[in-house]
């Protein structure tokens, strides 16, 4: 519960701000706030030293690119079956770690 000393204010009820300030028009005549000027500002910078890092390398760095493989190996009863032999979950790990090696 609130005491008499707590003031709860509302956006309304704030001070005088120039919420103006922070709009902007671009070279192209459209609106822009600042803070996605901002954001557009770093993204431009990170493209930019991406293809100098890019133009200095060998050309066989690739910036930018995650690449994450998930292997999911089943291991229920039926991986125990020995169809394959001895069985498939021994046949599945042998082919994975030949995968990643």
């Amino acid at each position: 519960m609130m005491t008499c000393d707590q003031k709860h204010e509302f956006r309304w009820e704030s001070g005088y701000e120039k919420t103006w300030s922070s709009i902007r028009e671009d070279d192209a005549g459209r609106l822009v706030t600042t803070l996605e000027q901002l954001i557009h500002d770093a993204h431009a910078k990170l493209r930019r030293k991406r293809r100098r890092l890019s133009a200095e390398s060998d050309g066989f760095l690739r910036l930018g690119m995650m690449r994450h493989l998930f292997l999911i190996i089943d291991l229920s009863q039926a991986m125990h079956v020995q169809d394959l032999k001895p069985n498939r979950l021994v046949c599945t790990l042998r082919v994975s770690n030949r995968l990643f090696i």
